[in-house]
Protein backbone atom coordinates (compact mmCIF):
# COMPACT_ATOMS: atom_id res chain seq x y z
CA UNK A 1 0.00 0.00 0.00
CA UNK A 2 1.36 3.48 -1.08
CA UNK A 3 2.67 5.59 1.96
CA UNK A 4 0.00 8.51 0.90
CA UNK A 5 -2.88 6.55 1.52
CA UNK A 6 -1.98 5.44 5.55
CA UNK A 7 -3.13 7.93 8.24
CA UNK A 8 -0.67 9.99 10.25
CA UNK A 9 -1.44 8.41 13.20
CA UNK A 10 -0.42 5.26 12.01
CA UNK A 11 2.35 6.31 10.53
CA UNK A 12 3.84 7.70 13.77
CA UNK A 13 2.82 5.01 15.53
CA UNK A 14 5.02 2.51 13.83
CA UNK A 15 8.00 4.94 13.92
CA UNK A 16 7.70 5.52 17.49
CA UNK A 17 7.23 1.07 18.47
CA UNK A 18 10.69 1.51 15.79
CA UNK A 19 12.63 3.61 17.61
CA UNK A 20 11.60 2.54 21.09
CA UNK A 21 10.64 6.30 22.11
CA UNK A 22 8.01 5.14 24.21
CA UNK A 23 8.94 7.12 27.19
CA UNK A 24 8.46 10.84 26.43
CA UNK A 25 4.64 9.90 25.35
CA UNK A 26 4.29 8.13 28.74
CA UNK A 27 5.81 11.15 30.28
CA UNK A 28 3.69 13.55 28.80
CA UNK A 29 0.44 11.33 29.69
CA UNK A 30 1.27 10.86 33.11
CA UNK A 31 1.29 14.78 33.21
CA UNK A 32 -2.28 15.43 31.46
CA UNK A 33 -3.79 12.79 34.19
CA UNK A 34 -2.27 14.23 36.78
CA UNK A 35 -3.49 18.08 35.76
CA UNK A 36 -6.78 16.57 35.36
CA UNK A 37 -7.39 14.99 38.68
CA UNK A 38 -5.95 17.79 40.23
CA UNK A 39 -8.31 20.43 38.60
CA UNK A 40 -10.81 17.50 39.95
CA UNK A 41 -9.70 17.61 43.26
CA UNK A 42 -10.06 21.57 43.31
CA UNK A 43 -13.22 21.31 42.24
CA UNK A 44 -14.86 18.86 44.52
CA UNK A 45 -13.51 20.66 47.68
CA UNK A 46 -15.00 23.96 46.49
CA UNK A 47 -18.30 22.10 46.10
CA UNK A 48 -17.70 20.57 49.33
CA UNK A 49 -17.06 24.07 51.04
CA UNK A 50 -20.08 25.74 49.05
CA UNK A 51 -22.18 22.65 50.78
CA UNK A 52 -21.33 23.18 54.37
CA UNK A 53 -21.79 27.05 53.44
CA UNK A 54 -25.46 26.56 52.43
CA UNK A 55 -26.33 24.28 55.20
CA UNK A 56 -25.44 26.42 57.78
CA UNK A 57 -26.60 29.23 56.44
CA UNK A 58 -30.03 26.64 56.05
CA UNK A 59 -30.08 25.90 60.03
CA UNK A 60 -28.95 29.37 60.43
CA UNK A 61 -32.56 30.94 58.90
CA UNK A 62 -34.22 28.08 60.42
CA UNK A 63 -33.49 29.02 64.07
CA UNK A 64 -33.90 32.64 63.25
CA UNK A 65 -37.49 32.22 62.13
CA UNK A 66 -38.07 29.59 64.60
CA UNK A 67 -37.07 32.30 67.52
CA UNK A 68 -39.30 34.73 65.36
CA UNK A 69 -42.10 32.80 65.28
CA UNK A 70 -41.84 31.96 69.14
CA UNK A 71 -41.69 35.92 69.94
CA UNK A 72 -44.74 36.40 67.53
CA UNK A 73 -47.14 33.95 69.34
CA UNK A 74 -46.15 35.40 72.59
CA UNK A 75 -46.56 39.05 71.36
CA UNK A 76 -49.83 38.23 70.36
CA UNK A 77 -50.64 36.18 73.27
CA UNK A 78 -50.95 33.10 72.22
CA UNK A 79 -49.11 30.05 73.24
CA UNK A 80 -49.43 27.82 70.44
CA UNK A 81 -49.82 28.72 66.22
CA UNK A 82 -53.23 27.85 65.28
CA UNK A 83 -53.46 25.58 62.45
CA UNK A 84 -54.97 26.20 59.34
CA UNK A 85 -58.75 24.74 58.76
CA UNK A 86 -58.82 21.67 56.40
CA UNK A 87 -61.52 20.85 53.91
CA UNK A 88 -62.89 17.57 54.14
CA UNK A 89 -62.08 14.81 51.42
CA UNK A 90 -65.39 14.16 49.33
CA UNK A 91 -65.67 10.18 48.74
CA UNK A 92 -66.39 9.08 45.09
CA UNK A 93 -67.01 5.82 44.69
CA UNK A 94 -64.40 4.17 43.55
CA UNK A 95 -66.16 1.58 40.95
CA UNK A 96 -69.01 3.89 39.72
CA UNK A 97 -71.69 2.32 36.94
CA UNK A 98 -69.29 3.48 33.78
CA UNK A 99 -66.24 2.21 34.72
CA UNK A 100 -68.21 -1.33 35.14
CA UNK A 101 -69.44 -1.11 31.86
CA UNK A 102 -66.42 -0.08 30.08
CA UNK A 103 -64.22 -3.29 31.69
CA UNK A 104 -67.26 -5.45 30.55
CA UNK A 105 -67.01 -4.19 27.14
CA UNK A 106 -63.50 -4.34 27.58
CA UNK A 107 -63.34 -8.25 28.48
CA UNK A 108 -65.72 -8.64 25.41
CA UNK A 109 -63.73 -7.19 22.69
CA UNK A 110 -60.16 -9.37 23.50
CA UNK A 111 -57.83 -10.17 20.76
CA UNK A 112 -57.87 -13.15 19.07
CA UNK A 113 -55.06 -15.84 18.41
CA UNK A 114 -53.83 -17.07 15.20
CA UNK A 115 -56.15 -19.90 15.23
CA UNK A 116 -59.05 -18.07 16.14
CA UNK A 117 -58.82 -19.21 19.51
CA UNK A 118 -58.84 -16.63 22.38
CA UNK A 119 -55.49 -16.13 24.40
CA UNK A 120 -56.50 -18.06 27.19
CA UNK A 121 -56.90 -21.06 25.38
CA UNK A 122 -53.50 -20.74 23.46
CA UNK A 123 -50.84 -22.88 24.82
Amino acid sequence: MAKSLRSKPKLRAKSIKRNNEFAKFVDERDQRLFAKIQANLERQKAQAEAEAKATANEASNAVETAETAETDASAMGEDKPQEPAVEPKQHMPKNSKKEKKYRVRAGRNRKVGRQGRSRSLVF
